[in-house]
C-alpha cells in the first residue's frame, strides 16, 4: 500500500485531465454559430395540398397547383407578401389542374410546367404577369382578377424535351431551367427557357 498515494494521485490527475478536455468540448458546442432564424407566418390561405410550385417576383411569393387527400387536383393560385403577411387569392391558371409541376420566375414573369394531371404527364407552360389586372361587370356586379396568365412554348417544342413530372427548375439573370423528372423514366436532361424568344434549348 506504500504507493497507494502515488497512484491516487495519478487517477486524481487523469480526473482532472478528462474533466478539462470535457468542459473543453462543451465550450465548443455551446459557442457554435446558428445561420438563420425561423419564424413561422401566416398560413397558406389556400386548401391544404401538395406537390405545389412557387416562385418570387420583387419581393412577393406566388404558390399555387398541388393535390390535396382527396386526391384533387388544383390550378389556382397565391400570393404571399412577407411585409404585411397578407395572402392574396390570384387569377387561376387556366390549364389543367396538376401538381408535381416546376415554376421559375425570370424577367419579372413567372412561368410554370410540366406535372400530372392524374392521368397524363404534361408538358406545357404558362406566364404569369402580376402587374396586369382585368376589371369586368357582369350583371351590375364589378370584380378585378389579379394577374394575368399567357401560354407559352411547351417543353416539347424542343428536341429531346418531353412531357413529365417531379422535375426541378431554377432561374440565372432572365432565363429559366428545368430538367430532370420522370416521363416514364427517370432523366437527368436539362434545358433552358429564353422569355425573350420564347424558346427552348437543350444544355449539353
Amino acid at each position: 500500500m506504500k504507493n497507494f498515494p502515488r497512484l491516487a494521485g495519478r487517477l486524481l490527475a487523469l480526473l482532472v485531465v478528462l474533466a478539462g478536455l470535457g468542459l473543453s468540448s462543451c465550450k465548443k458546442d455551446d459557442t457554435t454559430t446558428v445561420l438563420g432564424d425561423w419564424t413561422r407566418g401566416n398560413a397558406f390561405a389556400g386548401v391544404t395540398r401538395s406537390g405545389s410550385v412557387s416562385f418570387v417576383i420583387n419581393n412577393v411569393a406566388y404558390v399555387g397547383t398541388g393535390v390535396d387527400v382527396n386526391n384533387v387536383r388544383y390550378n389556382d393560385f397565391y400570393s404571399y407578401t412577407p411585409a404585411t403577411g397578407s395572402w392574396i387569392k390570384l387569377t387561376s391558371m387556366p390549364a389543367a389542374a396538376r401538381y408535381n409541376a416546376v415554376a421559375f420566375s425570370a424577367a419579372g414573369k413567372g412561368y410554370v410546367g410540366t406535372g400530372y394531371d392524374g392521368t397524363n404527364s404534361l408538358s406545357d407552360f404558362w406566364q404569369f404577369d402580376p402587374s396586369v389586372n382585368t376589371t369586368t361587370t357582369v350583371a351590375g356586379v364589378t370584380s378585378t382578377t389579379l394577374g394575368s396568365w399567357k401560354k407559352v412554348a411547351d417543353l416539347t417544342s424542343v428536341a429531346g424535351g418531353t412531357a413529365r413530372y417531379g422535375a426541378v427548375a431554377a432561374s440565372v439573370g432572365d432565363v429559366g431551367y428545368v430538367g430532370c423528372g420522370y416521363d416514364g423514366n427517370n432523366q437527368k436532361d436539362f434545358y433552358q427557357y429564353n422569355p425573350a424568344t420564347d424558346k427552348w434549348s437543350a444544355l449539353a
